[in-house]
């Protein structure tokens, strides 16, 4: 646990105190049904399992990300909340457990997506649509649908890397 750099606090009567610090990943489920102009709600449970509520005090109702937070590409954060839960301790009912949930609500820069995917595809589809407008006698009909057909197959391998 820890690091070389973990500090441990020697009291004056001999108490020592080691407080092993830990980096968490966490992840969130995304939902794309509204892609690219979504706003998602992502919420992280930290569960304390070995201190009670006499040992966390949580006072925030919002998180300050200014300064640990890099600018992002894909998503603003509009709004942070802290929220707080207590549930008994199963072997000592007067002792309460908390879960501390941080809730991050992001929208997503809708921008590129528009630009550099729906874009495109909308120009090819007019083009798709076009392809019937050309008289058959002139003997280009099929060469521009295949041509349109042959665009869209490289554009959307180009851009599947893109896309969630």
């Amino acid at each position: 646990f820890g690091s070389d750099m973990t500090r441990v606090y020697v009291n004056y009567s001999g108490v020592i105190d080691w407080e092993p610090d830990y980096t968490l990943t966490t992840g969130c489920k995304i939902d794309v049904t509204m892609f690219p102009v979504d706003v998602q709600n992502c919420s992280i449970n930290i569960i304390s399992w070995m201190t009670t509520d006499r040992d966390i005090k949580v006072s925030a109702s919002e998180m300050d990300l200014s300064s640990i937070i890099a600018d992002n590409g894909q998503f603003d954060i509009l709004s942070t909340n802290v929220s707080e839960q207590q549930y008994p301790l199963s072997g000592n009912p007067s002792q309460l457990l908390h879960t501390t949930i941080f809730h991050l609500y992001l929208k997503r820069k809708a921008t590129f997506y528009l630009m550099n995917v729906v874009g495109p595809i909308s120009v090819i589809a007019f083009l798709c649509g076009m392809s019937f407008l050309v008289p058959p006698e002139s003997g280009e009909k099929l060469t521009v649908a295949i041509t349109v057909l042959l665009s869209l197959t490289v554009f959307l391998g180009a851009i599947s890397d893109l896309l969630p």
